[in-house]
């Protein structure tokens, strides 16, 4: 088996470039997000090509910086769900512009959005999570419990 290549992402961003921890996301217009970088605090946004078109955001935990970024995800109208540390979900337009940040109870480990336009936001400590409507206030929650079982 021979795997080729389809597209590359990075090769010209220099020090926004992904890292091996970097998560992509992909949005309506084919644009590509990734964060972490190898700048902190930075979320390096590519054209459908693959080339770097630029990097927003800077490093702290003030309101339109990030800090220990861990996750990114489209979400409705190519809004972007970023992860941070300390269970900070921060949402932003398609402009790049930040709309609003919420702290998620127990931190945040990932989150999927679900096709109503709510985002789920998994709990850091596996318990469960919260439900997140599109404009990011909390809509609900998830109870998780571990299913035990015997392999067959």
């Amino acid at each position: 088996m021979t795997l080729t290549p389809t597209l590359v992402l990075g090769a010209d961003a220099g020090v926004h470039g992904p890292t091996v921890e970097s998560r992509v996301a992909r949005d309506s217009r084919g644009r590509f997000y990734v964060a972490p970088t190898y700048t902190p605090g930075t979320i390096a946004v590519f054209t459908p090509a693959g080339r770097f078109q630029r990097a927003f955001g800077t490093e702290g935990g003030g309101p339109e910086e990030f800090r220990g970024l861990q996750n990114v995800v489209v979400g409705p109208g190519d809004s972007l769900w970023v992860v941070g540390g300390g269970g900070r979900i921060t949402v932003v337009d398609p402009e790049h512009r930040i709309i609003r940040s919420v702290t998620a109870d127990g931190g945040a480990r990932g989150i999927l959005p679900t096709g109503d336009g709510s985002v789920l936001a998994m709990s850091m400590s596996g318990a469960g999570g919260v439900i997140l409507d599109a404009e990011g206030n909390e809509a609900g929650r998830l109870a998780l419990s571990a299913i035990r079982g015997s392999r067959p």
